[in-house]
């Protein structure tokens, strides 16, 4: 950085730190939401309630987005531990197929696993001939 003033160096240096360390907190909330939204997944499938696909998907998209952003620091040269990226892709691409699998199969077995009500012939009116 020849020909730059020491002051617009350290500018530079301490907005590339702030960005490392908005995209490390980020990534940190990220798992924390992650972690929410499967909590929130089982909790809807268990109560029958409807599976909204495009929450699942605008998380596993932050996700590749994040993991993105660590391949491209590190191939800059910035010494970047994607294992964080790596593993919250990996989760919000779990939590994904499994929220794409409850909408499918949503509520279909609590349905079948009723009892069948007792065939009583209409106009019958629950009398037994004894």
């Amino acid at each position: 950085m020849p020909g730059l003033s020491i002051g617009f160096r350290v500018s530079l240096l301490c907005g590339a730190l702030f960005v490392g360390a908005s995209a490390i907190a980020q990534k940190g909330e990220l798992s924390e939401r992650l972690n929410d939204a499967k909590k929130q997944l089982q909790s809807d499938v268990q109560a029958c309630k409807p599976i909204n696909l495009g929450d699942y998907a605008d998380l596993l998209t932050e996700a590749a987005t994040n993991k993105q952003r660590a391949l491209s620091a590190e191939n800059a040269g910035d010494s970047i531990d994607e294992t964080q990226a790596n593993a919250d892709f990996a989760k919000a691409s779990s939590l994904f197929n499994q929220a794409q699998a409850a909408g499918a199969q949503q509520c279909l077995l609590p349905t079948q696993s009723q009892p069948l009500a007792p065939d009583i012939p209409a106009g019958s009116k629950g009398k037994s001939r004894a």
